[in-house]
């Protein structure tokens, strides 16, 4: 045990700097614009940053038809869809699409998780869904584990309005700042953790909130919110909409058992290959592939590199 706290020690657990206890007086000397001085102040008190109409509809529509397309062609998605035609997720899109490589350099975006970041962003990947995920309320820092921690963020994008009853996100308002994740790096609790974080929650009685978005909304997530997908009421109503993943440039990342694990064993070297996007990295992740939407989680589809 003594070696392994030795070893965890050893690893550079500093996150961004509006994690920082300097946070808002940082903010207030940072140039940028009113939209981008709003969204990160948000994600420093709430963890959520939510900027309506962010994109246009024709935006949309064109990621649409890029999907109906790449199902076009490729006779495997039926698999992955319900009796209602809709589908579960299908990872890194922008592979096959120039409209979802559009989005995922939208300018108020990269903005915003730059800035935070104080370096360009690389893409890790992209998920597009055609369904609520069901998800259970669950953090992205485990899957998307960075070294140094939490220089990473989620930005998800409507595509559509979203009804409801279809499965709408969810978070709870404030638990980016419970149960902080810098006590789980290398402890191998990954059984339960999930659990854990959320009566850390109830526990701080953080208010549990629901985002019935429109066409065109984007949310940005700081990493460490508990989140996930609400209960789907109606299963024959859609909600089409794509995540993206941002890390700093340059930074490994890993998956859950590495979270979890052995840190004397992980590198802090950038370990994957990219492709370049509009003058930014993406993953080389090959080509798009399906995945089912799982409750549990999906993390070990999301980072195949561990």
């Amino acid at each position: 045990m003594f070696n392994f706290l030795r070893q965890a020690k050893q690893q550079p657990l500093t996150g961004m700097w509006i994690d920082g206890a300097d946070a808002n007086e940082r903010l207030s000397r940072t140039a940028c614009s009113d939209t981008v001085r709003q969204a990160l102040s948000d994600l420093m008190t709430t963890g959520v940053a939510i900027i309506p109409q962010n994109l246009a509809g024709e935006a949309c529509d064109k990621i649409l038809a890029d999907f109906r397309a790449y199902c076009a062609e490729h006779p495997v998605h039926a698999d992955f869809c319900d009796e209602h035609g809709l589908h579960d997720r299908l990872a890194n899109l922008p592979l096959f699409s120039a409209a979802a490589r559009q989005v995922a350099l939208n300018p108020t975006v990269l903005e915003i998780v730059e800035t935070a970041f104080g370096k360009p962003a690389d893409i890790v990947g992209s998920l597009y869904f055609e369904r609520g995920s069901g998800q259970n309320i669950h953090r992205d820092t485990p899957a998307f584990y960075t070294i140094p921690l939490n220089n990473y963020f989620g930005v998800w994008h409507a595509l559509e309005d979203i009804h409801p009853d279809s499965g709408v996100l969810t978070y709870y308002e404030g638990g980016h700042r419970v149960a902080p994740d810098r006590g789980f790096v290398g402890s191998k609790k990954m059984e339960g953790y999930f659990a854990e974080v959320e009566s850390a929650c109830l526990s701080h009685g953080l208010p549990k909130r629901k985002v019935v978005a429109k066409k065109g909304d984007t949310i940005i997530w700081h990493p460490e919110l508990p989140h996930g997908g609400s209960e789907i009421v109606d299963k024959s109503k859609s909600r089409r909409s794509i995540v993206y993943h941002y890390k700093k440039t340059g930074l490994p990342i890993y998956g859950a058992a590495a979270f979890f694990g052995d840190q004397g064993r992980l590198s802090q070297k950038d370990n994957f290959r990219y492709k370049d996007i509009g003058g930014r990295r993406y993953v080389d992740h090959g080509e798009p592939k399906f995945f089912l939407n799982r409750k549990e989680g999906n993390f070990k589809e999301q980072i195949a590199k561990a």
